[in-house]
């Protein structure tokens, strides 16, 4: 963003900054990310354990992809499953998660 030119650069600078220190979420998120790429004198969120900023190691970032997760688990979890076995949910959901790739 800092590469914007003009009046509408900076406008779009200082919307973005504000966003950004308003959302508590992208700080923690910030934090965790310096502990896993393990940087050194990286601060964990009071919060949180060892064993949970580790699995924040392949969360979704971006809304997108967070929604996407969302229709699918809606597509697998309608009225129609009744019978399913946890087995074949399992199953079911790493199809689901790598059918893009």
């Amino acid at each position: 963003m800092e590469k914007v030119p003009g009046q509408q650069g900076k406008i779009i600078q200082e919307k973005l900054l504000y966003l950004i220190e308003k959302n508590v979420g992208f700080q923690t998120a910030k934090q965790i990310t310096t502990i896993l790429s393990g940087k050194e004198n990286s601060i964990m969120p009071s919060n949180l354990t060892p064993s949970m900023c580790s699995c924040m190691k392949f969360a979704p970032i971006t809304s997108v992809d967070v929604e996407r997760s969302f229709s699918t688990y809606k597509s697998i979890l309608t009225e129609k499953r009744t019978s399913m076995t946890s087995e074949n949910m399992e199953k079911y959901i790493i199809v689901h998660c790598y059918e893009n790739y």
